[in-house]
């Protein structure tokens, strides 16, 4: 029966895309698009770049998701080349094209040690520390109103993550080291650059999310750091806004997002198991959690590879739908990170939902009905 339902919507999808042009909307009944199944659960979120705003990846973008993250151009390479050189023109095409078709939009990313200019990370430690705060002043308040929630600061810690973690309190050994990281000249004694961002968007765009964003969080040690790190600050954090007011409860570090780059390879069921746990250990702290670079490599893309992709989608969307109805709706979103294979930054490995002729693959149906996809195999 599943093979005649899968043949029959994959017929239907080859005709609407071959049918389909920018003047002729591309159409899918409501129920079968991706945002629809997962209404009352999470948000479904893609990237959004200079491909993706027009043609049939702006037709899938709007049909199937309704959230959306700029892949680069909200990056601090890509909005501040040189100091007190602003560049918004292409993030805010993206971000008012996306509000105007209804989407949430999450700004990524504010704090990277990654695909920034140097010119932020140079002079003294003062200096740094004032770039930091202006940049995140700047560009936040530029977008302020317009971004549900922002990746504040991005993979912060050590990969590959080898320190061990022994207590509850320990992470700042966990961070990655001065030599990988110049954003460690903002730090003081008394407080991280980590804690220095989250207060500063805070204050600059008091209505956005504030999440923690990293990769590798299946490892538990790494995971643990971050969860100390967390803790840490939001506790630090609601003591001193409670000596004004007792009942102030709002947390600095509201979310963390789980990247969720994974190959085939590395799946089993005890790395499974990693997921579920880490996953749950970060909602009894009582914070949001999201999903948010999801992709899946596979070495090739041969029939029985194909289905051993879909059936990992299948079985990581159940995981997130029954922790998500086991910890009071707190997985907030789930991000893919690419419409197809050939346009995806892992191209060449089939990590997407759609392939490269913006087809259908069986993930795609195994993320419709996570359920009934593992229930047949």
């Amino acid at each position: 029966m599943f093979k005649k339902i899968f043949a029959a919507f994959a017929v239907s999808f080859v005709l609407l895309a071959a049918s389909c042009s920018e003047s002729e909307p591309y159409f899918v009944p409501e129920e079968e698009k991706l945002w629809k199944i997962y209404e009352n659960d999470f948000l479904i979120g893609n990237i959004v770049n200079s491909t993706y705003l027009s043609g049939m990846h702006f037709q899938l973008l709007k049909t199937h998701y309704n959230a959306v993250t700029c892949e680069n151009d909200m990056k601090p390479n890509y909005l501040a080349p040189a100091r007190n050189s602003y560049t918004f023109s292409a993030a805010d095409n993206m971000v008012n094209n996306m509000i105007a078709n209804g989407m949430t939009v999450i700004g990524h990313t504010l704090v990277w040690h990654s695909q920034s200019p140097a010119w932020l990370t140079s002079g003294t430690n003062e200096q740094v520390r004032a770039n930091l705060v202006k940049y995140i002043t700047d560009v936040a308040g530029h977008f302020r109103g317009r971004i549900h929630a922002w990746d504040v600061v991005n993979e912060a810690f050590l990969y590959p993550f080898n320190v061990p973690i022994t207590n509850d309190t320990e992470w700042k050994s966990g961070l990655r080291t001065a030599e990988q990281i110049n954003w460690n000249k903002a730090s003081t004694d008394e407080m991280t650059y980590i804690e220095l961002a989250f207060r500063t968007a805070r204050t600059a765009d008091p209505g956005a999310i504030l999440y923690y964003n990293d990769f590798d969080l299946n490892n538990p040690s790494k995971a643990k750091a971050v969860r100390n790190m967390v803790n840490d600050i939001n506790t630090r954090w609601l003591a001193e806004q409670r000596e004004t007011d007792p009942d102030y409860d709002r947390f600095l570090v509201e979310g963390v997002g789980l990247q969720t780059h994974y190959g085939l390879s590395w799946w089993n069921a005890g790395n499974f198991n990693n997921v579920k746990n880490n996953i749950e250990n970060f909602l009894r702290l009582g914070i949001e959690v999201s999903i948010t670079e999801m992709d899946i490599t596979i070495p090739n893309n041969t029939s029985s590879m194909l289905d051993a992709q879909a059936l990992v989608y299948a079985q990581l969307f159940d995981l997130y739908v029954r922790l998500n109805e086991q910890y009071d709706n707190r997985i907030k979103r789930v991000t893919m990170w690419g419409i197809d294979d050939n346009t995806s930054w892992r191209r060449g490995q089939f990590p997407c939902l759609f392939n490269e002729n913006l087809q259908p693959k069986k993930a795609f149906y195994a993320v419709s009905n996570p359920q009934s996809f593992i229930n047949r195999q």
